[in-house]
Protein backbone atom coordinates (compact mmCIF):
# COMPACT_ATOMS: atom_id res chain seq x y z
CA UNK A 1 0.00 0.00 0.00
CA UNK A 2 1.56 3.12 -1.27
CA UNK A 3 1.50 5.86 2.00
CA UNK A 4 -0.51 9.09 1.17
CA UNK A 5 0.15 12.51 1.72
CA UNK A 6 -1.56 12.74 5.23
CA UNK A 7 -0.11 9.43 6.17
CA UNK A 8 0.17 9.40 10.16
CA UNK A 9 -2.10 12.28 10.85
CA UNK A 10 -4.60 10.82 12.83
CA UNK A 11 -8.33 12.15 12.99
CA UNK A 12 -11.35 11.35 15.89
CA UNK A 13 -14.62 12.00 13.73
CA UNK A 14 -17.25 12.53 16.36
CA UNK A 15 -20.66 13.91 13.90
CA UNK A 16 -23.70 13.34 12.26
CA UNK A 17 -23.48 15.96 9.48
CA UNK A 18 -22.58 15.27 6.06
CA UNK A 19 -20.72 18.25 5.96
CA UNK A 20 -17.81 16.96 8.96
CA UNK A 21 -18.36 12.99 7.49
CA UNK A 22 -17.64 14.63 3.96
CA UNK A 23 -14.24 16.54 5.84
CA UNK A 24 -13.01 13.48 7.19
CA UNK A 25 -13.59 11.35 4.21
CA UNK A 26 -10.88 14.19 2.35
CA UNK A 27 -8.52 13.65 4.85
CA UNK A 28 -9.00 9.80 4.84
CA UNK A 29 -8.39 9.38 1.08
CA UNK A 30 -5.08 11.39 1.88
CA UNK A 31 -3.74 8.70 3.40
CA UNK A 32 -5.03 9.96 7.44
CA UNK A 33 -6.37 7.27 9.78
CA UNK A 34 -9.78 8.61 10.33
CA UNK A 35 -11.27 6.80 13.27
CA UNK A 36 -15.63 7.29 13.12
CA UNK A 37 -17.67 7.01 16.40
CA UNK A 38 -20.89 6.09 16.64
CA UNK A 39 -23.73 6.10 18.75
CA UNK A 40 -24.03 2.34 20.02
CA UNK A 41 -26.85 0.86 18.52
CA UNK A 42 -28.39 2.99 16.27
CA UNK A 43 -25.31 4.53 14.44
CA UNK A 44 -24.63 7.95 12.58
CA UNK A 45 -28.18 8.49 10.79
CA UNK A 46 -26.53 8.95 7.23
CA UNK A 47 -27.09 4.97 7.71
CA UNK A 48 -31.00 5.81 7.57
CA UNK A 49 -30.27 7.71 3.92
CA UNK A 50 -29.97 6.09 0.86
CA UNK A 51 -29.95 4.89 -2.09
CA UNK A 52 -29.87 1.46 -0.64
CA UNK A 53 -28.92 -1.71 -3.04
CA UNK A 54 -32.15 -3.29 -4.52
CA UNK A 55 -34.16 0.05 -2.67
CA UNK A 56 -34.23 -2.42 0.36
CA UNK A 57 -33.11 -0.12 3.84
CA UNK A 58 -30.53 -1.41 5.86
CA UNK A 59 -28.50 0.78 7.92
CA UNK A 60 -25.54 -1.60 7.06
CA UNK A 61 -26.48 -0.47 3.07
CA UNK A 62 -26.96 3.03 3.07
CA UNK A 63 -25.19 4.36 -0.22
CA UNK A 64 -24.82 7.61 1.37
CA UNK A 65 -23.17 6.73 4.77
CA UNK A 66 -20.90 3.98 2.84
CA UNK A 67 -19.57 6.73 0.29
CA UNK A 68 -19.05 9.75 2.72
CA UNK A 69 -16.99 7.01 5.14
CA UNK A 70 -15.01 4.98 3.11
CA UNK A 71 -11.70 4.32 4.33
CA UNK A 72 -12.78 5.20 7.73
CA UNK A 73 -12.01 2.62 10.94
CA UNK A 74 -15.45 2.68 12.46
CA UNK A 75 -16.21 2.91 16.77
CA UNK A 76 -19.26 3.12 18.79
CA UNK A 77 -19.25 5.17 21.99
CA UNK A 78 -21.76 6.97 23.63
CA UNK A 79 -19.72 9.77 26.23
CA UNK A 80 -23.07 10.47 27.91
CA UNK A 81 -21.79 8.00 30.14
CA UNK A 82 -19.13 8.62 32.66
CA UNK A 83 -16.67 5.51 31.71
CA UNK A 84 -18.32 6.54 27.43
CA UNK A 85 -16.55 9.74 28.15
CA UNK A 86 -13.28 8.73 29.81
CA UNK A 87 -13.21 5.85 26.52
CA UNK A 88 -13.00 9.00 24.56
CA UNK A 89 -11.12 11.28 26.10
CA UNK A 90 -8.27 7.80 26.09
CA UNK A 91 -8.92 8.10 22.23
CA UNK A 92 -8.55 12.00 21.98
CA UNK A 93 -5.03 11.59 23.48
CA UNK A 94 -3.31 9.27 20.89
CA UNK A 95 -5.24 11.66 18.32
CA UNK A 96 -3.95 14.85 16.24
CA UNK A 97 -7.70 15.87 14.80
CA UNK A 98 -10.97 15.74 16.60
CA UNK A 99 -13.27 16.67 14.11
CA UNK A 100 -17.24 17.68 14.96
CA UNK A 101 -20.67 19.02 14.24
CA UNK A 102 -21.48 19.98 17.86
CA UNK A 103 -23.29 23.63 18.43
CA UNK A 104 -21.51 24.94 21.67
CA UNK A 105 -24.06 24.29 24.10
CA UNK A 106 -24.01 20.19 22.83
CA UNK A 107 -20.61 20.24 22.82
CA UNK A 108 -20.39 21.37 26.69
CA UNK A 109 -23.15 18.63 27.80
CA UNK A 110 -20.91 16.01 26.29
CA UNK A 111 -17.52 17.76 27.99
CA UNK A 112 -16.28 18.35 24.67
CA UNK A 113 -16.07 22.02 24.93
CA UNK A 114 -12.77 23.44 23.16
CA UNK A 115 -11.12 25.42 26.54
CA UNK A 116 -11.74 21.79 28.27
CA UNK A 117 -10.21 19.58 25.80
CA UNK A 118 -6.97 22.36 25.02
CA UNK A 119 -6.57 21.93 29.17
CA UNK A 120 -6.65 18.26 28.47
CA UNK A 121 -4.62 17.97 25.31
CA UNK A 122 -3.16 20.95 24.49
CA UNK A 123 -1.41 19.75 20.81
CA UNK A 124 -5.29 18.48 19.67
CA UNK A 125 -6.91 20.53 16.56
CA UNK A 126 -10.55 20.55 17.28
CA UNK A 127 -12.81 21.38 13.75
CA UNK A 128 -16.31 22.47 14.86
CA UNK A 129 -18.10 22.08 11.29
CA UNK A 130 -21.69 23.11 12.01
CA UNK A 131 -24.15 25.49 10.41
CA UNK A 132 -23.89 28.96 11.89
CA UNK A 133 -20.02 28.48 13.85
CA UNK A 134 -19.00 28.15 17.31
CA UNK A 135 -19.86 32.17 18.12
CA UNK A 136 -22.82 34.62 17.69
CA UNK A 137 -26.78 34.63 18.18
CA UNK A 138 -27.39 31.43 15.94
CA UNK A 139 -24.65 29.34 17.15
CA UNK A 140 -26.69 26.77 19.17
CA UNK A 141 -29.48 26.82 16.83
CA UNK A 142 -30.34 23.82 14.66
CA UNK A 143 -30.01 24.27 11.32
CA UNK A 144 -29.46 22.60 8.21
CA UNK A 145 -28.99 22.72 4.23
CA UNK A 146 -31.99 24.69 3.71
CA UNK A 147 -31.42 27.24 7.06
CA UNK A 148 -27.43 27.71 5.91
CA UNK A 149 -29.19 28.59 2.26
CA UNK A 150 -31.19 31.07 3.20
CA UNK A 151 -29.09 32.80 5.87
CA UNK A 152 -25.86 32.44 3.68
CA UNK A 153 -27.86 34.35 1.27
CA UNK A 154 -27.45 31.75 -1.72
CA UNK A 155 -31.63 30.97 -1.66
CA UNK A 156 -32.22 34.76 -2.87
CA UNK A 157 -31.02 33.56 -6.25
CA UNK A 158 -32.03 30.26 -6.60
CA UNK A 159 -35.48 29.45 -7.84
CA UNK A 160 -38.67 31.14 -9.52
CA UNK A 161 -39.50 34.22 -8.17
CA UNK A 162 -43.10 33.54 -7.55
CA UNK A 163 -42.45 30.22 -6.11
CA UNK A 164 -40.61 29.65 -2.77
CA UNK A 165 -36.61 29.83 -2.77
CA UNK A 166 -34.96 26.35 -3.12
CA UNK A 167 -32.06 24.95 -1.50
CA UNK A 168 -28.86 23.92 -2.83
CA UNK A 169 -29.10 20.12 -4.20
CA UNK A 170 -27.78 17.29 -3.14
CA UNK A 171 -26.45 18.91 0.35
CA UNK A 172 -24.15 20.68 -1.61
CA UNK A 173 -23.59 23.04 0.86
CA UNK A 174 -22.27 20.84 3.39
CA UNK A 175 -19.60 19.85 0.77
CA UNK A 176 -18.59 22.95 0.54
CA UNK A 177 -18.10 23.20 4.07
CA UNK A 178 -16.64 19.92 4.44
CA UNK A 179 -13.60 21.38 1.50
CA UNK A 180 -13.21 24.41 3.68
CA UNK A 181 -12.78 22.38 6.83
CA UNK A 182 -10.28 20.16 5.49
CA UNK A 183 -8.35 22.61 4.26
CA UNK A 184 -8.17 24.43 7.52
CA UNK A 185 -7.81 21.74 9.14
CA UNK A 186 -4.41 20.88 7.30
CA UNK A 187 -3.20 24.63 7.94
CA UNK A 188 -3.52 24.15 11.33
CA UNK A 189 -1.47 21.19 11.59
CA UNK A 190 1.42 23.88 9.99
CA UNK A 191 0.79 25.91 12.31
CA UNK A 192 0.94 23.18 15.37
CA UNK A 193 4.41 21.90 13.90
CA UNK A 194 5.27 25.79 14.30
CA UNK A 195 4.21 26.55 17.39
CA UNK A 196 3.66 23.28 19.52
CA UNK A 197 0.23 24.00 20.27
CA UNK A 198 -3.46 22.67 18.43
CA UNK A 199 -6.66 25.15 17.86
CA UNK A 200 -10.08 25.41 17.24
CA UNK A 201 -10.81 25.49 13.48
CA UNK A 202 -14.40 27.01 13.71
CA UNK A 203 -16.12 26.78 10.26
CA UNK A 204 -19.38 27.58 9.41
CA UNK A 205 -21.64 26.55 6.76
CA UNK A 206 -23.31 29.57 6.52
CA UNK A 207 -20.23 31.93 6.33
CA UNK A 208 -18.65 29.41 3.46
CA UNK A 209 -21.95 29.91 1.84
CA UNK A 210 -21.92 33.43 2.12
CA UNK A 211 -18.42 33.95 1.18
CA UNK A 212 -18.47 31.56 -1.96
CA UNK A 213 -21.32 31.56 -3.89
CA UNK A 214 -23.44 34.15 -2.50
CA UNK A 215 -20.60 37.40 -1.69
CA UNK A 216 -19.89 38.50 -5.40
CA UNK A 217 -23.58 39.42 -5.25
CA UNK A 218 -22.44 42.59 -3.03
CA UNK A 219 -20.40 44.74 -5.24
CA UNK A 220 -22.92 43.92 -8.54
CA UNK A 221 -25.50 45.29 -6.08
CA UNK A 222 -23.10 47.87 -4.85
CA UNK A 223 -22.25 49.65 -8.39
CA UNK A 224 -24.80 48.29 -10.79
CA UNK A 225 -27.71 48.23 -8.62
CA UNK A 226 -28.44 44.51 -9.41
CA UNK A 227 -29.88 42.31 -6.63
CA UNK A 228 -29.39 38.65 -7.95
CA UNK A 229 -33.40 37.91 -6.86
CA UNK A 230 -34.10 34.63 -8.32
CA UNK A 231 -34.99 34.75 -11.82
CA UNK A 232 -35.64 30.61 -12.59
CA UNK A 233 -33.63 29.41 -15.00
CA UNK A 234 -31.88 32.77 -15.74
CA UNK A 235 -29.32 34.46 -13.49
CA UNK A 236 -29.62 38.07 -13.36
CA UNK A 237 -26.12 39.00 -12.00
CA UNK A 238 -24.45 38.78 -15.34
CA UNK A 239 -25.93 39.68 -18.73
CA UNK A 240 -28.15 37.33 -21.02
CA UNK A 241 -27.58 34.23 -22.18
CA UNK A 242 -26.63 32.86 -19.10
CA UNK A 243 -29.58 30.72 -18.50
CA UNK A 244 -30.48 26.50 -18.62
CA UNK A 245 -31.60 25.75 -21.90
CA UNK A 246 -34.06 22.90 -23.44
CA UNK A 247 -32.51 21.20 -26.54
CA UNK A 248 -33.53 18.12 -28.16
CA UNK A 249 -32.75 15.61 -25.55
CA UNK A 250 -32.16 17.31 -22.93
CA UNK A 251 -30.79 20.50 -21.44
CA UNK A 252 -27.82 22.90 -21.80
CA UNK A 253 -26.08 25.79 -19.78
CA UNK A 254 -24.94 28.80 -21.80
CA UNK A 255 -23.09 31.70 -20.02
CA UNK A 256 -21.92 33.95 -22.81
CA UNK A 257 -21.34 37.44 -21.05
CA UNK A 258 -18.49 38.47 -23.00
CA UNK A 259 -19.77 40.70 -26.53
CA UNK A 260 -17.27 38.31 -28.28
CA UNK A 261 -18.61 35.29 -27.21
CA UNK A 262 -22.90 36.32 -27.86
CA UNK A 263 -21.30 37.25 -31.13
CA UNK A 264 -20.13 33.93 -32.28
CA UNK A 265 -22.57 32.13 -30.62
CA UNK A 266 -24.82 33.94 -32.55
CA UNK A 267 -22.71 33.09 -36.02
CA UNK A 268 -23.26 29.63 -34.77
CA UNK A 269 -27.31 30.10 -34.30
CA UNK A 270 -27.04 31.09 -37.92
CA UNK A 271 -27.26 35.08 -37.67
CA UNK A 272 -31.25 35.00 -37.10
CA UNK A 273 -32.79 38.25 -38.49
CA UNK A 274 -33.81 38.73 -35.26
CA UNK A 275 -30.38 39.55 -34.31
CA UNK A 276 -31.25 43.47 -36.19
CA UNK A 277 -33.69 44.46 -34.35
CA UNK A 278 -32.94 47.38 -31.50
CA UNK A 279 -34.67 45.11 -28.78
CA UNK A 280 -32.19 42.44 -28.72
CA UNK A 281 -28.91 44.48 -28.82
CA UNK A 282 -28.89 45.75 -24.65
CA UNK A 283 -28.51 42.43 -23.28
CA UNK A 284 -28.73 43.90 -19.73
CA UNK A 285 -32.41 44.97 -20.42
CA UNK A 286 -33.10 41.37 -21.77
CA UNK A 287 -31.32 40.36 -18.44
CA UNK A 288 -33.70 42.33 -16.63
CA UNK A 289 -36.97 42.51 -18.80
CA UNK A 290 -37.86 40.09 -21.09
CA UNK A 291 -35.25 37.15 -21.30
CA UNK A 292 -38.22 34.44 -21.84
CA UNK A 293 -38.54 36.19 -24.95
CA UNK A 294 -35.46 35.81 -26.35
CA UNK A 295 -35.81 31.95 -25.28
CA UNK A 296 -38.31 31.54 -27.11
CA UNK A 297 -36.11 33.08 -30.62
CA UNK A 298 -33.40 30.40 -29.90
CA UNK A 299 -35.56 27.58 -28.81
CA UNK A 300 -36.30 26.34 -32.35
CA UNK A 301 -32.26 25.96 -33.09
CA UNK A 302 -31.76 24.60 -29.62
CA UNK A 303 -34.73 22.25 -30.16
CA UNK A 304 -33.24 20.58 -32.95
CA UNK A 305 -29.86 19.84 -31.74
CA UNK A 306 -28.54 17.52 -28.67
CA UNK A 307 -26.61 18.65 -26.33
CA UNK A 308 -23.28 16.88 -27.64
CA UNK A 309 -23.75 18.34 -30.32
CA UNK A 310 -24.17 21.73 -28.90
CA UNK A 311 -21.26 21.18 -26.47
CA UNK A 312 -19.32 20.22 -29.54
CA UNK A 313 -20.24 23.42 -32.01
CA UNK A 314 -20.06 26.05 -29.09
CA UNK A 315 -16.31 24.66 -27.78
CA UNK A 316 -15.38 24.66 -31.35
CA UNK A 317 -16.51 28.66 -31.07
CA UNK A 318 -15.04 28.88 -27.42
CA UNK A 319 -18.12 30.18 -26.53
CA UNK A 320 -18.45 29.40 -22.71
CA UNK A 321 -21.43 25.91 -22.86
CA UNK A 322 -21.89 22.92 -21.76
CA UNK A 323 -24.23 19.95 -21.08
CA UNK A 324 -26.85 19.20 -18.16
CA UNK A 325 -25.89 15.44 -17.62
CA UNK A 326 -27.98 13.25 -16.27
CA UNK A 327 -26.21 10.62 -13.77
CA UNK A 328 -26.77 8.19 -16.33
CA UNK A 329 -24.51 10.68 -18.62
CA UNK A 330 -22.15 11.14 -15.73
CA UNK A 331 -21.61 7.34 -15.42
CA UNK A 332 -21.14 6.26 -19.01
CA UNK A 333 -19.15 9.82 -19.66
CA UNK A 334 -16.51 8.92 -22.84
CA UNK A 335 -13.97 10.97 -21.03
CA UNK A 336 -14.69 9.77 -17.45
CA UNK A 337 -14.08 6.17 -18.68
CA UNK A 338 -10.90 7.29 -20.01
CA UNK A 339 -9.34 8.91 -17.55
CA UNK A 340 -10.86 5.61 -15.32
CA UNK A 341 -12.28 8.33 -12.90
CA UNK A 342 -14.39 5.75 -11.49
CA UNK A 343 -13.39 2.91 -8.85
CA UNK A 344 -15.04 -0.05 -7.36
CA UNK A 345 -15.30 -1.06 -4.00
CA UNK A 346 -15.99 -4.43 -2.82
CA UNK A 347 -17.52 -5.06 0.46
CA UNK A 348 -18.96 -8.94 1.29
CA UNK A 349 -22.60 -7.75 2.39
CA UNK A 350 -22.83 -5.37 -0.42
CA UNK A 351 -20.68 -6.97 -3.50
CA UNK A 352 -19.03 -4.11 -5.33
CA UNK A 353 -20.32 -0.85 -5.86
CA UNK A 354 -19.40 1.81 -8.29
CA UNK A 355 -18.04 5.21 -6.46
CA UNK A 356 -16.86 8.70 -7.55
CA UNK A 357 -12.61 8.97 -7.76
CA UNK A 358 -9.93 11.00 -7.52
CA UNK A 359 -11.38 14.54 -7.73
CA UNK A 360 -7.07 15.17 -8.09
CA UNK A 361 -4.02 13.58 -9.17
CA UNK A 362 -1.07 13.16 -6.96
CA UNK A 363 2.22 11.40 -8.34
CA UNK A 364 3.86 10.32 -5.31
CA UNK A 365 1.04 9.84 -2.60
CA UNK A 366 -1.95 8.88 -5.02
CA UNK A 367 -5.31 9.05 -3.67
CA UNK A 368 -6.93 6.22 -2.91
CA UNK A 369 -9.79 3.66 -1.36
CA UNK A 370 -8.06 0.92 0.90
CA UNK A 371 -10.97 -0.12 2.59
CA UNK A 372 -14.89 0.23 2.72
CA UNK A 373 -16.91 2.08 4.94
CA UNK A 374 -17.20 0.38 8.67
CA UNK A 375 -19.88 -1.19 9.95
CA UNK A 376 -21.25 -0.26 13.02
CA UNK A 377 -18.55 -1.17 15.69
CA UNK A 378 -16.53 -3.54 13.54
CA UNK A 379 -13.18 -1.61 14.93
CA UNK A 380 -14.28 -1.69 18.45
CA UNK A 381 -12.02 -4.24 19.41
CA UNK A 382 -9.25 -3.14 17.46
CA UNK A 383 -9.30 0.26 19.01
CA UNK A 384 -10.27 -0.49 22.67
CA UNK A 385 -8.30 -4.00 23.08
CA UNK A 386 -5.38 -3.48 20.75
CA UNK A 387 -4.95 0.50 21.81
CA UNK A 388 -5.98 1.41 24.69
CA UNK A 389 -5.68 -2.06 26.97
CA UNK A 390 -9.88 -2.75 27.49
CA UNK A 391 -9.82 -6.64 28.09
CA UNK A 392 -12.23 -8.72 26.07
CA UNK A 393 -14.76 -9.23 28.99
CA UNK A 394 -15.16 -5.50 29.87
CA UNK A 395 -15.65 -4.71 25.92
CA UNK A 396 -18.34 -7.77 26.22
CA UNK A 397 -19.94 -5.77 29.70
CA UNK A 398 -19.80 -2.30 28.30
CA UNK A 399 -21.33 -3.30 25.32
CA UNK A 400 -24.30 -4.76 27.18
CA UNK A 401 -24.66 -1.61 29.00
CA UNK A 402 -24.59 -0.02 25.49
CA UNK A 403 -21.78 1.94 26.62
CA UNK A 404 -19.91 1.11 23.32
Amino acid sequence: MTPGALSGLRVIEYSTSVAAAASGKMLADLGAEVIKVEPPRTGDPARYHGPFPGDIPDPERSGLFLYLNANKCGITLDPAWPTGKDLLQHVLAEANVFLHNWSPAEAAALGLEYEALHRQHPRLIVAAVTPYGSSGPYANHRGADITACAAGGVSIGTGFRDRPPLTLPLSLGAHFASIAAAAAILLATLARDASGQGQLVDVSETDTLAILLAGYGIPTYIYRGVTGIRAGRHMNLGLYPNAVFGCRDGFVCIDAPQLAQWNRLLEVLGNPGWVQEPRYRDRRQITEQYPQEVDALMAPWLMTHDKSTIFAETQAQRIPAGPVSTMQDVVEDAHLRDRQYFVTVQRDDTGPLTYPGAPYRLSRTPWAIHRPAPRLGEHNEKIYAGRLGVSRAELLLLGQRGII
